[in-house]
């Protein structure tokens, strides 16, 4: 290829991406329009706002106890801290870095998934519509509005994979290296990262060029230096805490409950749930979609790839010839990431809450879209469906908007713990009220430092919903808070009276201080225990 037909080829190929371009900076424009009143926040926020501040105070990566005392963080990994600090060394503290940040990479995902998609297939339209599909969907609206790692996750894990591409496109050996640094900042990111550790390993050796050995060298180099870091951090959180997630290893299968939640979310991502039928009718279509779709695009893929094999024959891209390992890479990467997320709530967290699994399955999403618009464009060149499918996709993100648009005409529900904040002003101003050097305990003692920025111990627990065991340390940890709230401690209670709630209160002869419909003060009479 000449020159000039190369500079036409680049040039062509950034007029395609304008759209997507487009896209990226209106995601970034939502992104800071809906974060107008704060960035949202839950329990896990108040884990990485504390190492993030600890991280600039020289703390390392570490969360206060309710006296500000210094406990070392285990089950979460740090780099997203890590970034929120590095953020923050302008000026501005965390909670108001991630707000940019996340915006930055609202914007970059899109961005990447367009970019991905059209290298693969020169489509402009398939690319538009999988850069629709993360601006539009309200999964990822929300998770780039919040303070949590998944839109960091997901910008390192498709980088990762763009620059694994290019080493297998006959890159020089940065981009293989570039690929392991990225993919090893991911797992540092999330522990579900190791999934596309082994899925890049297994497409460098599968579709790699060269002979066997050379291959082999090349996904060994990259997994090791993908997964070492993640090794020594594991080691770090053995040595400080005697643990390596802040989990221990037990089996306890997924209720019947959490695992319809988790395939309704998956099936809404092809039927949005506000499709007016019936549940079972709506979850069947969206498998026969889904389903179909891919089975046929990787029996047609993999046919293609053994006759190739067989008959000796470069291999190239199906369509444009770039990136033509990109569907293999995507699709070990969502399979990875469901099977980590099933063993994670089989054998570690057995308290995956109701809300968890949009969330949870966010990264698979963002690599189920540019998988499914490149089974979309290919099935389109072979059987000219393209109007069928970019109809279907239309209505969809029809759907996806219409909630977009009520998200962001009243962004306060939709914000956690910040919405709480705005909405529970008077609750707030009394829990602020009490002395700095008065200890807070509280049964969430993350909400109470998302609402006023300081740290409380969490009242006793009898039962460990991580481990579905009964806690044996509990009378220990009684005799701890209630030295605390002896010396003039408050209990601030959040929400419904659990049985642990009432039984802290009654062995404690706690007296109401101040009540809110959704908050109230405790603390001990003045007479003493």
């Amino acid at each position: 290829m000449t020159g000039t037909a190369v500079a036409d080829r680049r040039a062509a190929g950034l007029r395609g991406l304008i759209p997507c371009l487009l896209l990226a900076l209106v995601g970034f424009g939502v992104a800071l329009v809906q974060t107008r009143l704060g960035p949202g926040a839950g329990g896990d926020s108040s884990s990485y706002l504390m190492g993030a501040e600890n991280l600039l105070r020289g703390s390392g990566f570490s969360r206060f106890s309710g006296g500000y005392e210094i406990r070392p963080i285990t089950g979460f990994p740090p780099f997203y801290s890590v970034v929120l600090a590095a953020v923050s060394l302008g000026g501005s503290d965390p909670m108001t870095a991630s707000r940019f940040l996340n915006a930055i990479l609202f914007a970059a995902n899109i961005g990447l998934v367009g970019y991905l998609v059209y290298a693969f297939s020169t489509s402009s339209w398939a690319a538009i519509i999988a850069s629709a599909f993360l601006l539009l969907a309200d999964t990822m609206l929300e998770l780039h509005t919040w303070v949590m790692s998944e839109p960091l996750f997901i910008f390192l894990s498709l980088a990762a994979i763009w620059a694994l591409l290019r080493w297998m496109e006959g890159g020089g050996l940065g981009w293989l290296v570039t690929a392991a640094l990225l993919t090893a900042c991911s797992s540092l990111t999330r522990y579900v990262g190791p999934a596309l550790s082994v899925a890049g390993a297994l497409v460098l050796v599968l579709f790699g060029a060269g002979p066997l050995r050379r291959r082999l060298f090349e996904a060994l180099a990259y997994g090791s230096i993908s997964l070492v870091p993640l090794a020594l951090w594991l080691q770090r959180n053995s040595a400080l805490a005697g643990t390596l997630v802040n989990r221990d290893l037990a089996y306890h299968p997924m209720e019947p409950d959490l695992l319809r939640l988790f395939l309704a979310e998956v099936s809404s991502w092809f039927v949005p749930h506000q499709v007016p039928l019936p549940t079972g009718l709506r979850a069947g279509l969206a498998v026969l979609i889904a389903a179909g779709l891919l089975a046929w695009f990787f029996v047609r893929a993999a046919g293609d790839w053994t006759r190739r094999q067989e008959s000796g024959l470069q291999l190239t891209g199906p369509e444009a010839g770039r990136f033509w390992p990109l569907p293999w890479l995507l699709g070990l990467y969502v399979f990875g990431n469901v099977l980590i997320l099933f063993l994670n709530s089989a054998l570690l967290d057995a308290s995956t809450t109701a809300t968890a699994p949009p969330r949870y399955l966010a990264p698979t999403y963002a690599g189920l879209v540019p998988l499914a618009c490149l089974a979309g464009v290919t099935l389109t060149r072979r059987h000219g469906l393209g109007r069928l499918l970019v109809g279907y996709a239309a209505v969809v993100l029809a759907f996806y908007a219409a909630i977009d648009r009520q998200v962001l005409a009243d962004p306060l529900p939709h914000l956690g713990y910040t919405g709480r904040r705005q909405l529970w002003a008077e609750a707030v101003a009394a829990i602020r009220q009490v002395p700095a050097e008065v200890p807070l305990v509280s049964n969430n003692p993350e909400l109470v430092y998302i609402l006023v920025g300081r740290p409380a111990y969490v009242r006793p627990i009898s039962f460990d919903n991580y481990e579905q065991a009964v806690r044996s340390d509990y009378e220990e940890q009684f005799a701890t808070l209630s030295s605390q709230l002896g010396s003039g401690g408050v209990f601030v209670l959040f929400d419904q009276l659990e049985p642990d709630d009432q039984a802290f209160i009654d062995r404690l002869d706690l007296r109401p201080l101040e009540s809110f419909p959704q908050v109230r003060l405790f603390q001990v009479p003045a007479e003493g225990l």
